[in-house]
């Protein structure tokens, strides 16, 4: 958890700025590390598992 990959921002970026329905779904966050996406898909509305080895 102590670096958050490039990917990160642009994937969470494509999150909240497009209108990506996440209300009631359930999402695995795996390899999720710091858990960003995660902690972003929590604040759409999701039922969110985070998992980090």
């Amino acid at each position: 958890g102590l670096k958050i990959w490039e990917c990160t921002h642009d994937l969470g970026n494509y999150l909240i700025t497009n209108d990506i329905p996440l209300e009631n779904k359930r999402v695995l966050d795996l390899g999720c590390g710091a858990g960003v996406l995660g902690i972003i898909a929590l604040l759409k509305g999701a039922c969110v598992h985070f998992q980090d080895y």
